[in-house]
């Protein structure tokens, strides 16, 4: 039976994960971070995802997911719960891809023509927008 000091070790000897040792976060993890330091973001593969709760004006709450390549260079973004009960509303696609402008009806990210800084501004916009609009009947535009 091996010792506890033989399995630590095994785990962390040379040329294994150093705990201590700083890593490098991608810059779409720090993006996100300055937008919502409470998001929850992860890494999936090569796409940075955070999935953020965002509160409309009137208190509204949206569940969003911002979805990048690494460098902050591309990004779409998604719904996940609107409060006006449904994913498929005006200007969402795919189950709730948001369609922040030409060009972005595919969900992969690294196809998309704008950056994660615009996504997340404009996502945002999109979540009072929709609350304008179904108040209204009219859907704002910026």
């Amino acid at each position: 039976m091996a010792s506890l000091s033989q399995i630590l070790s095994n785990l962390f000897g040379p040329g294994k994960a150093d705990l201590g040792q700083r890593v490098e976060q991608p810059r779409a993890y720090q993006i996100m971070r300055r937008h919502n330091p409470k998001g929850l973001v992860g890494v999936e593969g090569r796409i940075v995802c955070m999935i953020e709760d965002y509160t409309d004006p009137d208190g509204r709450l949206f569940r969003m997911e911002y979805q990048s390549t690494p460098d902050g260079r591309q990004a779409n973004a998604w719904v996940r719960h609107n409060p006006w009960g449904s994913l498929q509303d005006m200007h969402t696609i795919n189950g709730g891809m948001i369609c922040i402008g030409a060009g972005v009806h595919d969900s992969d990210p690294a196809r998309s023509p704008y950056d994660l800084e615009t996504v997340i501004k404009k996502a945002r916009f999109w979540c009072t927008a929709i609350s304008v609009y179904h108040e209204t009947g009219e859907f704002p535009n910026p």
